[in-house]
């Protein structure tokens, strides 16, 4: 799999392959959205920002380890708007842990 964040992103959306792109500006628009979050969160010290399929991880936010947590958080977090087909069962699930990422994401960056 692509370290591109678009890629993986869209890898976890029920599989949408790469070269599929017609949904690309509506994913880059919720990764970017979700990115806001993330700042919010306390992460980096200004807005990140994707614009196509280029971007990675490590271009974002370097080899911080508490990226380990930050690829499920957005990719999770984009699911949640972008699936609409998602069951309310797990729809729920997912909230839930967001909830938790959100937490030890904001415990690593002010303790």
């Amino acid at each position: 799999m692509s370290d591109s964040i678009l890629q993986s992103v869209k890898h976890d959306l029920s599989g949408i392959t790469p070269d599929y792109t017609h949904f690309d500006p509506d994913i880059i628009r919720d990764i970017n959205a979700a990115l806001v979050v993330l700042h919010d969160l306390g992460v980096g010290d200004e807005i990140k920002e994707i614009t196509d399929g280029t971007e990675t991880w490590e271009d974002l936010f370097g080899t911080d380890k508490r990226l380990n947590l930050i690829r499920p958080w957005l990719k999770m977090k984009v699911q949640l708007v972008f699936d609409t087909s998602l069951s309310g069962t797990t729809v729920e699930a997912i909230k839930n842990q967001l909830s938790e990422y959100e937490w030890r994401i904001n415990e690593l960056v002010d303790p």
